[in-house]
């Protein structure tokens, strides 16, 4: 006595799971991109940019070059210290932001601020048509700005300059946003590099796995449902786990398996 049992392929073990495992994917990752963009997010992101000791730049040949500067106006004052310190100011949320108070604060009592730092945005033209204003009560110490609208994606960069007749090694320089109910985020400008080929290959490999282990997860419950209901597999398979590994999916549900009698 012996059933007509169709050999499995194991070439063709996933083959029609893949196509359920991509659309299940796919639909969790649609509807969860779809919700993430319906909430709105009230968010500027502060990025420090480059600090630069502009006369202690180590890279210039003292020995052979001298260099000197000094503070225009009436009264021309020698500048021992002069550095300079840039950062961006990015709407990284979904809605914008309107009159957002940005503060340039020095904590040196040796330093001070130059008055108007340069200003720059991304994209170039946003200046043109917003307003980055002073408040009258800044001081040399403490600068306090108003952006009238920053919208989703844009920038506004400060690039300051700090001065001082005294020689110094650093300043403490800082950028802060301020406006009720919103998120600041900090980060750092850092140079993008390149992937190298043992990252790429690193990230194949975990994207394979990964792969690998969604296909699993999806079939896994189909495998259970058939082999609880199926007595045909649970006589011929006798444990589970040859039945996941060893039937082939296209065959899980098929029409119960009719045992043929031989002529005694």
């Amino acid at each position: 006595m012996e059933s007509k049992e169709v050999k499995p392929s194991f070439s063709f073990k996933y083959l029609f799971l893949v196509a359920i495992t991509a659309a299940i994917i796919a639909g969790v990752g649609f509807g969860l991109s779809k919700l993430y963009e319906a909430r709105p997010i009230h968010e500027v992101t502060m990025i420090k940019g480059y600090s630069i000791n502009v006369i202690g730049d180590a890279s210039l040949p003292k020995d052979k070059i001298e260099v000197e500067y000094y503070l225009k106006g009436e009264k021309r004052k020698k500048i021992s210290s002069l550095f300079r310190n840039k950062v961006i100011i990015k709407n990284s949320g979904n809605i914008g932001v309107s009159n957002l108070e940005v503060t340039a604060i020095l904590k040196d009592e040796k330093a001070e601020l130059v008055d108007s730092p340069k200003l720059e945005s991304s994209p170039l033209n946003i200046l043109d048509v917003i307003s980055v204003s002073k408040n009258e009560n800044s001081t040399n110490k403490k600068h306090i700005w108003v952006i009238s609208l920053l919208n989703p994606g844009e920038s506004v960069s400060f690039d300051y300059s700090i001065f001082s007749e005294s020689k110094l090694d650093s300043v403490l320089f800082e950028l802060i946003a301020r406006k009720k109910d919103l998120k600041v985020k900090q980060e750092e400008l850092a140079l993008s590099k390149d992937t190298s080929i043992s990252e790429v290959i690193f990230l194949v490999f975990s994207g394979f796995i990964l792969f690998l282990a969604s296909i699993f997860l999806v079939a896994l419950p189909f495998y259970l449902i058939q082999w609880f209901r199926r007595s045909d597999y649970r006589e011929h398979y006798i444990t589970f786990s040859q039945f996941y590994n060893k039937h082939s999916p296209r065959h899980l549900f098929k029409p119960f398996v009719v045992k043929d009698i031989a002529n005694k």
